[in-house]
């Protein structure tokens, strides 16, 4: 009868645990020993200790991501492709809900730490980029002002892009507040793509515009009200 006592009282007191699951979109930072600060999104699943999915490169690029969970303890790895060829992350952390953090490992050099926090669960998206956009893109070659109409679907963004160059279907897609498109321009007599790639609000965004892979500028974009392709 004693010992039937305590262990009711042992479950009485006991504090319940619950199991974690990265699954979902994150906004990923990270920040290396030298304090170089990157920010991007991150989707994960999780499929019993296993996880898996994507990170966005800063070219707009998606690249694989495998991984497990147990409980709250996370590990996470990836090769990133680069100037200098393709490097090899590694991440360790742990989730707490809706944030998780650990150390990051890239190469045999480099360390850093990571931190994320959750923007959406599988399946949505937390900004709708529909309408018209007036955008400011600056490059060494100077100021450009271009209109970009986008329609977004879900995760799926197409929609028209007006400029000096001239007009070109968009492409592209949104995860969580951040987001990507690809428009193809005659340059110079050649076909070029330009991906901007960044993060957004209902009404402003801002990232980077690079061309065939190549870092080319800055932008910003102030949305001018709803509209259609």
């Amino acid at each position: 009868m004693k010992r039937l006592s305590l262990v009711m009282c042992a479950l009485a007191v006991a504090v319940p645990t619950f199991a974690q699951d990265a699954s979902g979109k994150w906004q990923l930072t990270v920040t290396t020993s030298d304090r170089e600060s990157r920010t991007t999104s991150m989707a994960l699943k999780k499929e019993g200790d296993k996880l898996s999915g994507t990170v966005m490169g800063l070219q707009g690029n998606e690249i694989a991501v495998a991984g497990t969970q147990r409980e709250s303890d996370i590990t996470l790895s990836f090769t990133a492709p680069t100037q200098n060829g393709p490097i090899a992350i590694s991440m360790t952390g742990r989730q707490d809900g809706d944030s998780m953090k650990g150390t990051l490992q890239a190469g045999t050099e480099t360390q850093g730490q990571w931190s994320a926090m959750r923007t959406a669960v599988p399946g949505t998206s937390t900004v709708d980029l529909t309408g018209t956009w007036a955008f400011e893109v600056l490059t060494p070659a100077g100021t450009r002002t271009p209109t970009v109409v986008l329609k977004q679907e879900g995760e799926k963004l197409t929609g028209r892009y007006k400029s000096q160059l001239g007009e070109a279907a968009v492409t592209g897609k949104v995860t969580g507040t951040n987001f990507s498109f690809e428009v193809t321009l005659p340059i110079e007599g050649n076909q070029v793509t330009l991906t901007y790639a960044g993060t957004a609000a209902e009404s402003g965004m801002s990232g980077r515009v690079t061309a065939e892979g190549t870092d080319v500028g800055t932008f910003t974009g102030k949305k001018q009200g709803s509209g259609e392709n």
